[in-house]
């Protein structure tokens, strides 16, 4: 919250590493179907439409879970909502992100790297004509080695089970779980439950 709080207020450059597992809020937040359980803390995107992220987060391979956001009219939704840094190699999980538009798991709108990231959370969009991804709602970025095994809810188009729209970037090495989505846009090939299992 700090992180985010910082980056949001001006500090876009920062530089961040992950230690250890983060757990925001406790339960099973990417099956609450928009509820919030008492207790639970609203996330707040790092990076958005006026202030984005410009700087480099390493995951080092742990995972931030428990992440709730739930506003259908925001813009720019995800652990991160607009970036135009590197982020890597960190995994979301168990987590519930609804907005409007570019709602990803991982990142709402990837304007530069995101690597080696997975989504495990369930990712929803209300706009008529939304982009909404597992991974990211939208790149003009690249996003490589990635994957999205959550949900991928929305009624309309530009969905992805990676990134929901891929403008100008490019989607190397991706996957997503053959029962996140099923209106498939940005090109990604769909594997199987077993086939991730090895």
């Amino acid at each position: 919250y700090w992180f985010a709080d910082k980056v949001n207020n001006g500090e876009g450059s920062l530089n961040a590493v992950l230690t250890a597992d983060i757990s925001v809020n406790e339960g099973d937040v990417s099956g609450c179907d928009g509820n919030k359980a008492e207790g639970w803390r609203d996330w707040t995107s790092i990076g958005n439409l006026e202030n984005q992220y410009f700087g480099t987060f390493d995951g080092q391979g742990h995972t931030v879970s428990g992440l709730y956001f739930n506003d259908e009219d925001a813009e720019y939704v995800g652990l991160f909502g607009r970036s135009s840094g590197n982020i890597k190699n960190v995994g979301v999980v168990t987590s519930y992100f609804k907005g409007s538009d570019y709602v990803g798991g991982v990142c709402g709108k990837n304007n530069e790297a995101t690597t080696n990231c997975y989504n495990a959370g369930t990712v929803v969009a209300t706009y008529f004509d939304p982009y909404v991804g597992g991974v990211c709602g939208a790149n003009d970025g690249t996003v490589t080695n990635s994957y999205n095994t959550g949900n991928v809810i929305t009624s309309n188009s530009y969905v992805g089970g990676v990134c929901g729209h891929n403008g100008n970037g490019t989607i190397t090495n991706c996957y997503y779980l053959d029962t996140s989505e099923t209106d498939n846009l940005d090109g990604t090939t769909f594997k199987t439950a077993d086939q991730f299992a090895k």
